[in-house]
């Protein structure tokens, strides 16, 4: 079985685009002080861009990571193309066999979507097999492995690592964006450690073997 493991990182749009399209914001109603409206409605837009990176509408994929059987983590990010660049190689990836099938962590929920709504906003052709009613069957999310059908059962990559004794992640990807611009290295540093423990979830959980070939 030919499989390729994937990951996403996030960041929120530039500034300036997110106040375009930024919501008005109001205090809750039992406050009276003109002070604390103020600090409520700041609290609230400062929580909004907080999670911007979160959504396909406010964020961007700023790196895509990879691996497969080879073992050898592959990380693109913005430095190196444009975020279309990145959409655009990652449906190729898909589409040049078949066969293949990509695993990704809670990737169903979020990594397909966000990448599917970003093509749209940029004009890539995403494989109608990805748009079908159940999505494509070369998908396989590990969270939903890991459930084995419970809804209740979710549970965080690092935990899930750190429970299996498979390591844990470098760091926290809320924090991506700042890496990248900071420390290019670390970031990347940062989304192979994420692919490589994807992984090795991955065949602790018997969807992949230590025996295929990329």
């Amino acid at each position: 079985m030919n499989y390729t493991v994937f990951d996403i990182e996030t960041g929120s749009l530039p500034l300036a685009e997110l106040e375009a399209i930024m919501p008005e914001f109001e205090a809750a109603k039992n406050l009276k002080d003109p002070e604390k409206i103020k600090a409520d409605i700041e609290a609230k837009r400062a929580e909004w861009i907080d999670r911007a990176a979160l959504s396909p509408v406010s964020g961007q994929i700023l790196a895509i990571g990879y691996i497969g059987a080879d073992m050898t983590p592959e990380v693109l990010t913005t430095r190196q193309g444009s975020e279309k660049f990145l959409i655009t190689d990652f449906w190729a990836r898909f589409s040049e066999v078949n066969t293949r099938q990509f695993i990704g962590f809670n990737c169903k929920s979020f990594d397909i979507p966000f990448l599917v709504r970003r093509s749209w906003k940029h004009g890539v052709k995403v494989p109608r097999e990805v748009l079908a009613k159940w999505g494509s069957e070369r998908i396989i999310d590990l969270l939903d492995v890991w459930k084995i059908g419970n809804r209740d059962q979710s549970i965080s990559l690092n935990n899930l690592c750190k429970y299996l004794g498979i390591g844990e992640k470098l760091g926290d990807g809320k924090y991506f964006a700042k890496m990248l611009a900071e420390d290019p290295g670390l970031a990347e540093d940062y989304l192979k450690q994420d692919v490589l423990l994807t992984q090795q979830v991955a065949m602790r959980l018997g969807v992949v073997s230590t025996h295929e070939v990329f």
